[in-house]
């Protein structure tokens, strides 16, 4: 015998792909959901990005050093300087803030319809169908058969 519980029909249980829950249905503290993660090629991107944005604007004011004799040249190169970085940082980060908002979401979501459905599925079947709504109509498991008329032969 099993230890699976017995499951009312037209409810569902928690599988094993599902995060766990703790007490009460509720989301062990401490834990976020598991899943999966790839290395943070956005943020290499943007390193990269900034590296050379800043390697280029060292090279040019060290080469065209007698160009920038004058204060608002330099001014002007920095500024320009600080614009690509502040729009590089600003987009990573921006981008960052969001997708770790919907992937915290999304958890609270998935938590949610777990502790839901272990609710749904501890209570009395007549109790929980009166929260969901009557069980879809089920569809016949073979085509109903209709009375053929007899052939004009027999």
């Amino acid at each position: 015998m099993t230890n699976e519980p017995v499951q009312p029909a037209g409810q569902t249980v928690q599988t094993t792909d599902q995060a766990p829950t703790g007490q009460a249905g509720q989301a062990p503290t401490g834990q976020a959901p598991a899943g999966t993660t790839s290395p943070p090629w956005n943020m290499y991107v943007v390193l990269a990005a900034l590296i050379l944005v800043s390697v280029g604007a060292i090279v040019v004011l060290l080469t065209y050093r007698s160009v920038f004799e004058n204060a608002t040249d330099v001014t002007t190169v920095l500024g320009s300087w600080f614009t690509v970085v502040g729009t590089i940082v600003g987009a990573y980060f921006g981008i960052k803030a969001t997708s770790d908002i919907a992937d915290k979401t999304q958890g609270t979501i998935t938590s949610a319809t777990n502790t839901a459905n272990q609710a749904l599925g501890a209570l009395n079947p007549a109790d929980a169908s009166k929260i969901v709504g009557p069980p879809p109509p089920q569809a016949p498991s073979s085509p109903p058969t209709t009375p053929q008329a007899p052939s004009p032969n027999q």
